[in-house]
């Protein structure tokens, strides 16, 4: 028996706020529809989405789906391809990393030269956090990698001027500008 729908493509891609699913099938036949599964673990999986087929077809069709309430951490999703007859196949896993950004408390901004500048990240423990400062016109002057939900202390001994933070965490990433008085 064939399959009834042969994929050619299935990827996913980190957006700001959300993950976004993709998958190309070369061929489809008697394809009703397709369920979107993610898991935290890569074993329990559910259902978080639904997107219809094309039912019968032999060019390529691309799909996409937006999770926009994704998980923060390793991720994973799989395609669940539903006949009309019931029949059906699951591609998948791919996993995805995510980290949370979200929350980068920088204080005091303006900070005194010679005085501490305390930073806090908001990513889950566990992750690896990389922290650079670079000069309004781009040379780096500091970079460290830092403990996720830790207050980190930088003693500022930069001379005064505009600074750029950059702070990365797996393929996310934040930038904040500081100013030293």
């Amino acid at each position: 028996d064939p399959l009834p729908v042969e994929l050619a493509y299935f990827e996913l891609t980190n957006e700001s706020k959300v993950v976004r699913v993709e998958w190309i099938t070369a061929t489809e036949e008697n394809n009703d529809y397709f369920e979107i599964l993610r898991s935290n673990d890569g074993l329990t999986y559910e259902v978080i989405g639904r997107v219809e087929g094309s039912g019968n077809s032999t060019e390529s069709i691309r799909y996409n789906f937006v999770d926009n309430a994704p998980l923060f951490g390793q991720s994973y999703y799989r395609l669940k391809q539903m006949d009309y007859d019931g029949e059906n196949e699951t591609f998948g896993a791919k996993a995805i990393y995510r980290s949370n950004l979200n929350e980068i408390i920088m204080y005091p901004n303006p900070v005194k030269r010679g005085d501490k500048l305390a930073i806090y990240t908001g990513v889950e423990q566990g992750e690896t956090v990389l922290l650079s400062i670079f000069t309004a016109s781009g040379s780096e002057v500091l970079t460290s990698a830092v403990n996720p939900s830790d207050v980190v202390e930088i003693d500022t001994q930069l001379d005064p001027g505009m600074y750029i933070v950059k702070i990365k965490s797996g393929s996310n990433q934040k930038v904040k500008r500081l100013l030293i008085k």
